[in-house]
């Protein structure tokens, strides 16, 4: 991230779209029924607060290296720009987020927040208004693992391709949406991470609410799912070490009376071997006496 340019903000304003489909094309897994119904748009940006992001301190200045820096300064300017009441992000990087929700006991999973923020007039209501909602931020900090990036320059939109590689998120990456600042929430079923929800400035705090709750209730399937899956297969491998252990059980039986058999053999070779050799002796001591 290192850099010595100083951070360009875009000043950008979009007219939002009545037909949020089109954002992602007829190919994306974006589904209206997944993320609630459309609303008429045609003037929320009215509803949003019209912050002038041209002095603001940036979430995420190019010049900041280290990733454990990079994120306590999110936090540090999200709370000074936005207020006290705000969710808790990852102090680390993406992919050392993405082993604290996914790589860890299946008890723990954590669905992944990725907040992904951009300075653009007009468009902050989601970062203003709806993360700083005592609800959806308590909600947040206890049930997710929450981390942010600042795409507003091009140096640190370029770095957070880097930073999804790193973490194997790829294809994550091919589906951040153009409208930004957005909330996007990721779960990752049979270990494949895939976005369940965008949550964006349009978003109410009701439905933004609801949105979570319905993540957290997927993942909740996707944990039982895999601990119904855990439980057949210990029941399987408990029958296959049953019959193994049956199986030995039947082997070290048969070798003992092998073991039997053999020596009953040895006994009476030894008693016929004796018997033998008293006769041959007892002939010797008669012809003897003979003589």
């Amino acid at each position: 991230m290192a850099s010595n340019s100083q951070p360009t903000h875009e000043s950008e304003t979009y007219e939002v779209e009545d037909d949020l489909s089109t954002e992602y094309g007829q190919d994306s897994d974006y589904d209206s029924d997944s993320y609630g119904e459309d609303t008429n748009e045609d003037d929320l940006e009215d509803d949003f607060e019209a912050l002038d992001v041209e002095d603001q301190v940036p979430l995420l200045p190019e010049e900041i290296n280290a990733m454990d820096s990079v994120a306590d300064h999110f936090e540090s300017v999200f709370k000074q720009r936005f207020g006290s009441t705000h969710p808790s992000f990852f102090l680390g990087s993406l992919k050392e987020a993405n082993r604290a929700a996914f790589r860890c006991p299946m008890a723990d999973r954590r669905p992944l927040a990725l907040y992904l923020h951009k300075d653009v007039n007009g468009l902050m209501k989601l970062p203003s208004e709806t993360l700083v909602n005592k609800e959806i931020s308590d909600l947040l900090r206890k049930e997710f693992v929450v981390w942010g990036w600042d795409m507003t320059t091009q140096v640190n939109r370029i770095l957070l391709e880097e930073l999804m590689a790193e973490a194997d998120m790829r294809r994550i990456h091919s589906q951040i949406p153009s409208r930004l600042p957005a909330l996007l929430v990721v779960l990752a079923p049979m270990s494949v991470n895939q976005i369940v929800a965008r949550i964006q400035g349009h978003f109410s705090v009701e439905r933004t609410t609801e949105t979570l709750l319905d993540c957290l209730e997927q993942n909740k399937e996707i944990k039982e799912a895999n601990q119904a899956g855990s439980a057949a297969f210990e029941a399987e491998k408990k029958e296959r070490a049953a019959l193994l252990e049956e199986q030995r059980i039947a082997y070290e039986h048969m070798l003992a009376e092998d073991k039997a058999r053999q020596e009953e053999k040895l006994e009476k070779e030894r008693l016929a071997k004796k018997k033998e050799d008293e006769e041959r002796l007892q002939q010797e001591e008669e012809e003897r006496m003979d003589a």
